[in-house]
């Protein structure tokens, strides 16, 4: 999917029942006005890899936990 449009990754992601993680607003946008899958919205701007990987664990735990209570917006930040 790496060069697919954003409702076909929608709908790829609500067909299989995956979330999405992303860094494009967009998809913050559309979850807030249809049901779908869960959006993780990564707002940590330019960062390296290393930073994002050592962020996305420190908040994997709470991620989780909000995803699980039915989150339908996760949103990771500095």
């Amino acid at each position: 999917m790496l060069h697919a449009e954003d409702p076909d990754i929608w709908r790829e992601a609500h067909a299989r029942g995956a979330s999405i993680v992303t860094k494009d607003e967009d998809f913050s946008v559309i979850v807030r006005s249809r049901a779908g899958p869960q959006v993780i919205w990564v707002r940590v701007g330019n960062c390296g890899n290393d930073f994002l990987v050592a962020r996305m664990a420190d908040v994997w735990q709470d991620l989780l936990t909000e995803l699980e209570a039915g989150a339908s917006l996760v949103e990771v930040r500095r």
